[in-house]
Parts: C-alpha cells; structure tokens; sequence
C-alpha cells in the first residue's frame, strides 16, 4: 500500500483513479485526526489518498511545497532493483 498525501482529494481521485485505473474502495473524513481520505483499489494493492485538513502542520508544508509520495510498501522483489537512481520528478 502506498500512502500520498494531498491538498484536493477530488483532484487527486481522479488523476490517480485514470492513470493508475483505480476504483475507490472507500472514502471518509475524520475530524478527530484532521483528515479526509479515500483508499483506491489498483490490481491487487491500495494507494490511500490522504488529504490533510488545516491546521495541521503537514498541510500547511504540502499548501506551501506542494504533493508527493509519502510512504510506498510493496511486496514485488523487482521493484527496488528498478527504483535504484531515480531522481524526484514530477508527473504530469
């Protein structure tokens, strides 16, 4: 499972939900933690797209630098290999 954080959850459903061919499997807010999430299914994993609600301190860094990859867990023994040198970039 890998865990985005973004500032419009809308925006960011449908951008990973058409290039990534993901489904929601869930949506929610919780006040109590400061955060409206959705978790979509993509193949066999999930991406949990969390939008962090001000005034946490972790959405005003991602309102003043911008999105980005969190946390990735996988289980494909590949991928590791692949990731070895990849410079940050953005997709657009």
């Amino acid at each position: 499972m890998s865990r985005l954080p973004c500032v419009d959850l809308d925006a960011a459903i449908e951008w990973y939900g058409s290039a990534l061919v993901a489904r929601i499997a869930h949506r929610e807010r919780v006040e109590r933690d400061g955060v409206e999430e959705a978790l979509l299914c993509v193949a066999e994993s999930y991406i949990q797209l969390l939008c962090l609600l001000p005034p946490l301190p972790v959405a005003r860094f991602l309102e003043r630098k911008g999105e980005g990859i969190h946390m990735s867990a996988t289980g494909w023994p590949i991928v590791p290999r692949h990731w070895t040198g990849c410079e940050p970039q953005a997709l657009s």
